[in-house]
This record gives structure tokens, sequence and C-alpha cells, in this order.
């Protein structure tokens, strides 16, 4: 809710976030935040592979570290 400047009620857990407002250079941003806080390396790709916060909540909780990139190469 910080990063698209909403306050945490009105962020749905099930909505895309970019409906919301995320555009590349605030997915950069929450990307750089959640690895600060998780202290592991994140995708530049995250918030558009797992576009709901439910979803990336999901992936992170699995501790998935092996996200592909866009071209196929691990991340």
């Amino acid at each position: 809710s910080r990063v698209l400047g909403l306050p945490a009620r009105e962020l749905d857990p099930r909505r895309e976030l970019g409906t919301l407002g995320l555009n590349s250079l605030l997915a950069m941003e929450l990307r750089n935040r959640l690895e600060a806080a998780l202290g592991r390396g994140l995708s530049a790709t995250l918030a558009w592979n797992h576009p709901t916060v439910e979803a990336m909540v999901a992936f992170l909780a699995a501790g998935d570290d092996d996200e592909p990139d866009p071209d196929g190469a691990p991340a």
C-alpha cells in the first residue's frame, strides 16, 4: 500500500496491482523494498509474474528463488 500510495484498507489482495496504479517504476520500487525486507534477491518481473498481493505472498512464502526471467533464463 505504501508503494501505491493507498491506505491499506483499500488494497484488495485479489485485485491486480496494475489496476491499482502499479507501473514499471513502482514495480521496481516494490521489488527493491521486498528484497531489502526479506534479504533475498527477487526477479525484476516479480510484480508482473505475480500480479496480485495474494499471488505475490504465495510465491514469497514458498521461498522459490528460481523464478525465470522473461527470456527463460533462471533469475
